[in-house]
């Protein structure tokens, strides 16, 4: 029951706050997350937080919940940078282009999502230039 209403809390905040999800999509995230935060062991809780830099949880909080998102949706390549393309049907078309403008800023030096660190302070990024 817990985890329902977690999930129901992420559904609203999801179009309320700065990342802005396609309708279709939002249900899909909700889902990834919830199994990215069992495998990575994160405390379901947080997943409210992550859509918003209001509130939003450290790297020791989320672990690898960035990366292991990356890796559900399939939006890195072998060499782990992005597929820009798959990233598209994600976001809401009204604001697709700005966030891809902001993730791609906020890529990593080396444009490779390789680690944890770096895909966590990728999403860190884009909330706090969104």
């Amino acid at each position: 029951m817990k985890v329902i209403v977690v999930v129901l809390l992420f559904v609203g905040l999801a179009q309320s706050e700065k990342i802005l999800y396609s309708p279709e999509f939002i249900q899909k995230i909700a889902d990834a997350r919830l199994e990215c935060a069992n495998t990575e062991k994160v405390d379901v809780k947080q997943l409210v937080y992550l859509d918003s830099i209001d509130g939003y949880p450290t790297f020791e909080e989320v672990k690898c919940h960035s990366l292991c998102m990356m890796n559900k949706f399939n939006i890195l390549k072998d060499d782990h940078t992005l597929k820009m393309e798959e990233l598209n049907p994600i976001f809401k078309e009204n604001t697709l282009k700005n966030t891809l403008v902001t993730l791609e800023k906020c890529q990593p030096e080396d444009k490779k999502f390789d680690t944890c660190e770096k895909a966590y302070n990728a999403h860190l990024c884009v909330l706090k230039n969104i």
